[in-house]
């Protein structure tokens, strides 16, 4: 499943923004009493006080609420640890006693419902009450139903003119929402169909003033695997080998799907902070080609992001041009963020490597190009990929290398994670150092040995070109 949300501003009269305000007012009320007594939700009489009498919008409210709540927690458990690791030095430095008194206040400090910034320029009156008032609300959240025509409370009959209705339940209010469809009016067809015939589910999110659209993408694109559809008509019982064979055969029709007019070839990349490695490699074991991609660094979060965008835009378009039938990444899903004990490797990590949104635009991309992804485990790849491969390749690009290797391996019986390790196949030129490699067995001895030495090839080849523009902060390198 991937999620896209499409917006839009409503263009609707002032009388009818009223009316909704009115209703995102009256759901901000239940909302925030709910947060403040979850313990009440099983009461009848708290039940009949809440403004909102539709008992499956409060099941929505119930959620959200539930969330707001483990969200606070797990907050409160990240501000005890960095409380408990102060509290545990022996001396603290100004900065640190006032960083731990901060930390002590916000962890007996209730929520916030609202912007906090928007909080302490009210406090300063750098904004109006009514602004502040109007920051606090927020946007009313209708999850969607497929066997509700999308959502229960939105009829959709008319989405791709920009128009839908808005009628919740235990309701009189009746809101034909309007706006203007052009910038979707390829998707909005194929949702108006798909909601219709109850094949898609639709999440809303409602303000007086802009309209939020949910969706499943590989729904839209035609590459999702309904296991619910499919679970239906497996054999029982659960375990047997009829019901192991079944499940086989749908992966297999799946996937086949997925490769039509494609190759059996797999484009595999190594993130950095600043860099992206990349490789394509057909499942006979032949490089077809390899790259990295060098994102600047002295940019602005929001450019950031759009460069990395950008980046992984080229990428799988090339997997596109070579008709890859998979694309590999890291399964970087085990690592945190964490203290590397600098603030230079911090930056890097926790802040300039945007994980997270590579991952999800490499998803959303290669859903929409029926694009099989492959999770790879990235242990030791930049370790093995810079001493097995040729000095030709930089050292994101052997990593990735190592990597497509794995992916191609990955599923055939009897293939072992790591390669065979031979200190004949082993680069040294990159080592400013002498050992003798034929001292160790393993990979795992070799690189507990020479970990914390050079080992990584980090002379860069002939820059190929800028991506999209002369001005751009993307560089190409071609190995």
């Amino acid at each position: 499943m991937t999620l896209r949300t499409i917006a839009f501003k409503l263009l609707n009269t002032q009388a009818d923004k009223d009316i909704i305000r009115k209703e995102q007012h009256d759901y901000n009320v239940t909302l925030r009493k709910v947060y403040n007594n979850m313990d009440l939700t099983q009461d009848p009489s708290f039940l009949e006080s809440l403004r909102i009498k539709s008992a499956k919008i409060r099941e929505y409210i119930f959620k959200e609420a539930e969330t707001w709540h483990k969200k606070d927690a797990e907050n409160k458990a990240d501000v005890l640890i960095k409380i408990e690791r102060l509290e545990t030095k022996e001396h603290l430095y100004p900065k640190e006693f006032k960083h731990l008194q901060a930390l002590k206040k916000s962890y007996k400090s209730k929520m916030v419902f609202g912007s906090r910034k928007q909080l302490q320029n009210r406090t300063k009156d750098l904004i109006t009450h009514e602004e502040w008032v109007e920051s606090r609300l927020h946007p009313m959240s209708f999850t969607g139903e497929t066997s509700r025509y999308g959502n229960r409370c939105f009829d959709f009959e008319g989405l791709k003119n920009g128009q839908i209705l808005y009628k919740p339940e235990a309701s009189d209010v009746r809101v034909m929402l309007q706006f203007d469809p052009r910038k979707h009016e390829n998707v909005l067809p194929i949702l108006e169909d798909l909601a219709l015939n109850k094949e898609i589910s639709l999440t809303v999110k409602l303000t007086h003033d802009t309209l939020y659209i949910t969706y499943d993408e590989t729904i839209l694109n035609g590459s999702n695997f309904d296991r619910k559809k499919i679970a239906r008509s497996a054999p029982k019982p659960k375990g047997s080998s009829a019901y192991k064979e079944y499940w086989q055969n749908e992966f297999a029709k799946h996937d086949a799907m997925m490769k039509e007019d494609k190759l059996e070839r797999i484009l595999c990349i190594d993130s950095n902070p600043n860099e992206i490695g990349y490789c394509v490699r057909d499942f006979n074991g032949k490089i077809i080609e390899t790259a990295f991609i060098e994102i600047g660094r002295d940019v602005s979060e929001g450019r950031r992001a759009h460069d990395i965008g950008l980046a992984i835009k080229y990428i799988v378009d090339r997997a596109i041009h070579f008709k890859c039938a998979y694309f590999g990444i890291e399964d970087l899903d085990s690592l945190e963020t964490k203290d590397n004990g600098n603030r230079v490797s911090n930056k890097k990590i926790n802040l300039e490597w945007k994980r997270a949104l590579m991952e999800r635009l490499i998803v959303r991309r290669c859903n929409e190009s029926k694009i099989i992804l492959r999770k790879i485990n990235p242990y030791m790849s930049s370790f093995v990929g810079n001493l097995m491969n040729p000095n030709k390749y930089y050292d994101c690009v052997a990593a990735a290398v190592e990597l497509s290797r794995r992916a191609v391996n990955m599923y055939i019986k009897g293939s072992k994670f790591l390669p065979a390790y031979d200190p004949n196949n082993i680069t040294t030129d990159q080592m400013d150092f002498d050992i003798d490699l034929a001292s160790f067995s393993t990979w795992e001895g070799l690189h507990r040995a020479i970990r914390d030495k050079s080992y990584r090839s980090k002379v860069k080849p002939t820059l190929s070109s800028k991506l999209f523009s002369r001005n751009s902060n993307i560089w190409l390198y071609f190995c």
